[in-house]
């Protein structure tokens, strides 16, 4: 089985779905990423260990160790800028994710669903691209198109609502009876092994952690595209 994981940022595959590409591999399949950015308008570190200049180059090498520790064969950085993905051609990125899944042919493709995990508009933008590369693709390919989503129960417990508001605006909760419920529980030291090569982003990996004491961080949730 072959997977492809289509992303804005060098930390989004194992924020979101480290879980189930960690299984994946277990199980002998193959795993490729794209990631649209190199995440250069991110965080240096708290405290710093890069520059503001060197944090494109940083983040990826830190993208790379992660997938050492996940299984990730190899990733594509389509060398967008980060922050301005919505602002970029819509087609011209379709088009490179519609080429990279001609030349890999996947038998799944996991990337975030349209509200962007978060409402980044990055997130949004290559959720976006990779459903229109996924329906062009999928008229001749047999291949699966899965999102990674905030369940409705998760956004209650974290902030006594189904919706939740991001320093990006308004996350809408999906539905618990639409989802994929994945027990990661096996994967989790790993996944977290992999977050923590991401070390510039530090303070995002820390806030993840606390969550931890209102949602069970032992699952991944999916909705699958129809």
């Amino acid at each position: 089985m072959k997977a492809l994981l289509i992303f804005a940022h060098p930390d989004d595959e194992s924020f979101s779905c480290a879980g189930k590409i960690i299984q994946i591999k277990s199980a002998g399949g193959e795993i490729v990423s794209v990631c649209a950015t190199n995440g250069d308008a991110g965080e240096v570190g708290s405290p710093a260990i890069c520059t503001k200049d060197e944090l494109g180059k940083v983040r990826e090498e830190e993208c790379q160790d992660a997938a050492k520790i996940l299984g990730i064969s190899k990733i594509h950085f389509l060398g967008y800028k980060d922050g301005q993905l919505n602002q970029t051609s819509g087609k011209e990125l379709e088009e490179k994710i519609t080429e990279i899944l001609e030349q890999f042919s996947p038998d799944e493709i996991y990337t975030f669903g349209p509200d962007g995990y978060t409402n980044h508009p990055d997130h949004k933008a290559i959720s976006l691209a990779a459903t229109n590369a996924f329906r062009k693709y999928s008229r001749h390919a047999i291949c699966s198109l899965f999102y990674t989503v905030n369940p409705e129960s998760n956004l209650e417990k974290l902030s006594g609502s189904k919706n939740e508001y991001t320093s990006f605006g308004k996350v809408h909760g999906v539905s618990d009876k639409k989802l994929i419920k994945l027990d990661i529980s096996r994967e989790f030291d790993r996944k977290v092994k992999a977050l923590m090569c991401h070390k510039t982003q530090n303070k995002d990996f820390e806030r993840f952690i606390t969550s931890g004491n209102l949602i069970d961080l032992n699952f991944e949730y999916y909705q699958k595209y129809q």
